[in-house]
């Protein structure tokens, strides 16, 4: 059986791309049935669009407030009825409705290991601090989890920034956060959350 992915994206959607030419390869077990949104006019709907896959887009600014834009974002998930919601590089924190249809196949990716790093800088608040050891995580949310480490299953992936002073955010990228969104994905697909 081939698994259904949802992927939720913010920007250039490169964790998307990769998650789009994986699900091409058969032994893969999971395709992309929808791309949802925050932002119009970015690359990743260009991806979707060009690989022929529905789109939507949700801004939080369109909505009186919050609990309402995660109430539409968790309908139109719904209707494509996934088995798993990876977030691939989507910068939006998911709320209390989303949590509840979602949170036992809801992978979220983080650029940075977590708690140490939090937020959109974190690779840049690792390499400030100095680490010489940084890397990713990937949380499968468990139902209602809203913090890593309660009720989540987590993977992670750690990687040599070289010396402080020769690293930089690019350093953040190896190995490609693309490969470990990938990777997080595909095994959830093939074995279940």
């Amino acid at each position: 059986m081939t698994a259904r992915l949802v992927v939720l994206v913010s920007g250039s959607g490169t964790n998307l791309q990769a998650l789009l030419d994986a699900a091409e390869e058969e032994s893969y077990g999971a395709e992309v049935v929808a791309v949802g949104a925050d932002r119009d006019g970015i690359a990743g709907l260009e991806r979707a669009r060009r690989h022929n896959v529905p789109a939507f887009v949700h801004r939080v600014k369109d909505y009186p407030n919050r609990e309402d834009w995660d109430r539409e974002l968790t309908a139109s998930v719904v209707g494509y009825r996934p088995d798993l919601v990876v977030s691939a590089g989507f910068l939006k924190l998911v709320g209390p409705a989303f949590l509840a249809a979602f949170g036992d196949r809801y992978i979220n990716t983080h650029n940075a290991l977590l708690p140490a790093f939090p937020g959109i800088h974190g690779p840049r608040d690792a390499l400030a601090y100095g680490v010489r050891l940084a890397g990713r995580d990937a949380v499968l949310r468990g139902r209602g989890a809203s913090i890593p480490g309660r009720s989540s299953r987590r993977w992670r992936c750690r990687y040599s920034t070289g010396t402080p002073r020769r690293a930089s955010p690019s350093a953040s990228r190896t190995p490609s956060g693309v490969n470990w969104s990938r990777r997080s994905a595909g095994w959830c697909a093939r074995v279940g959350p």
